[in-house]
């Protein structure tokens, strides 16, 4: 079975923008597209993997999957050969996380 997730395309892009202007994933609008799919690639390939969080990916294939996802992929294909690695996928998901403009907590809500 070919598992494969479409988004709407959008000029604002994926890395480095609002999570609000982020992509929803299907199954949960509060959720970003590239979120979901990574996470998911990850519990399905990678929970027997050793340091999938640790370990590096490859940093073209990281800024080449990047640039894919800022155009506007209207369809992804997890079964392509480039969502594979799951050194990338992780990469690829921490390279999110760390671009975000606003921090995921808020310096009054870290005191808490």
């Amino acid at each position: 079975m070919r598992k494969t997730f479409e988004k709407k395309a959008s000029a604002v892009g994926t890395f480095g923008v609002r999570l609000d202007d982020c992509p929803p994933a299907q199954s949960n609008k509060y959720i970003p597209l590239i979120v979901d799919i990574c996470c998911k690639l990850v519990e399905e390939r990678g929970l027997e993997y050793t340091g999938i969080y640790r370990v590096p990916g490859n940093n073209a294939a990281i800024s080449s999957m990047q640039e894919e996802l800022n155009k506007g992929m209207t369809d992804i294909d997890i079964h392509d050969d480039k969502w594979r690695d799951l050194n990338v996928i992780s990469s690829l998901l921490k390279s999110f996380f760390r671009k975000l403009p606003e921090p995921l907590f808020t310096n009054g809500e870290m005191l808490l």
